[in-house]
């Protein structure tokens, strides 16, 4: 069983500072200010809830990470845990690619670069489709188009699933080493030690290849999202492990095609007897990190995100503790 000081330690661990550490065993919700370096913007959130681990962790798994985001998500199922269905499932037609999107995939296709992360392999490929297909209608070489960059997409889920993040292609991005999501989520994952004292399993399989996690369930999902102003294709890792004195989940995304270079959100809860300890801890990669810092819409919504996540957090608390019978 976890004690008040365990409790303070793991504030430490998330590295809440002198300040706001010593709160959390009292009570209080913890919340670090959204923060940016060169290439990641984060939020970390702790709460304490007299509530047992166990009925905090049915509510956790339920929640939509990363956010707790209420905005559309279309998603497409790519694989189970089971060895009997290890292929791409689902549509991969061009739904998820509004016109919009098309003119500035063949623009990328026809230049080599721009408004799409893709490694410089993927853009040769795209180009040689296009001129495949020059001849063609506009109409049929964006739906050529749009399947192939789909099939890249999905060969990218393939890599990520055999061989983890050293399987992970990078960004063609002129003039900058942060189009690296293999880089980056490798090193906020090493670096985080709540899940490298507290929750191992879960470190092992976000560091390595996803299959044989021990007693850790995966889950792989093709997104398509809003963000700025763009229709965002972006491959989800879902984790999630449960023992008896820790349980965690973790969404990761690989792979997003355009406004970010990868995110990575654990939510997880540590059992002191009665009670249960929460962490939030969410990490944006992007090579705008401070371009987007810098920003006030961004720095405002980034605002309203942590009192978003803040609340709803506080209100799960709250129905928690309600039935919980002291």
């Amino acid at each position: 069983m976890l004690t008040r000081a365990d409790a303070l330690s793991v504030a430490r661990q998330l590295r809440f500072d002198a300040r706001l550490a010593p709160t959390l065993p009292d009570g209080d919700i913890v919340a670090m200010e959204p923060r940016e370096n060169s290439d990641e913007l984060a939020l970390v959130v702790a709460l304490m809830i007299r509530a047992p681990s166990a009925s905090v962790f049915e509510r956790l798994r339920a929640l939509p990470l990363p956010d707790f985001r209420a905005e559309p998500v279309a998603e497409v199922p790519l694989f189970s845990d089971t060895a009997t269905n290890t292929t791409p499932g689902g549509d991969t037609g061009t739904a998820t690619l509004p016109g919009s999107e098309l003119s500035l995939l063949e623009t990328a296709a026809k230049t080599g670069r721009g408004a799409f992360n893709l490694s410089t392999e993927e853009f040769r490929a795209l180009a040689d489709v296009r001129a495949e297909f020059q001849s063609a209608s506009t109409g049929a070489r964006h739906e050529v188009l749009a399947a192939a960059f789909l099939s890249l997409v999905a060969e990218r889920a393939e890599a990520y699933r055999a061989g983890g993040l050293g399987a992970v292609a990078p960004y063609a991005r002129e003039g900058a080493d942060g189009g690296t999501p293999a880089r980056v989520l490798g090193r906020a994952t090493e670096s985080f030690s709540v899940l490298r004292e507290r929750i191992p399993e879960m470190q092992v399989a976000l560091l390595g290849p996803s299959r044989g996690s021990d007693g850790v369930e995966h889950r792989y999902r093709r997104l398509a999202f809003q963000a700025e102003g763009r229709t965002v294709v972006a491959l989800s890792h879902r984790l999630s492990v449960r023992r008896s004195e820790y349980a965690a989940v973790a969404e990761r995304q690989f792979y997003v095609s355009s406004s970010y270079d990868a995110l990575q959100t654990v939510l997880g809860c540590i059992s002191l007897g009665t009670d249960t300890l929460v962490f939030y801890d969410s990490r944006t990669f992007t090579h705008r990190a401070r371009e987007l810092g810098r920003s006030l819409a961004y720095v405002l919504g980034r605002g309203k995100m942590r009192e978003h996540v803040v609340k709803e957090l506080e209100a799960m608390r709250l129905s928690l503790e309600t039935v919980t019978i002291r």
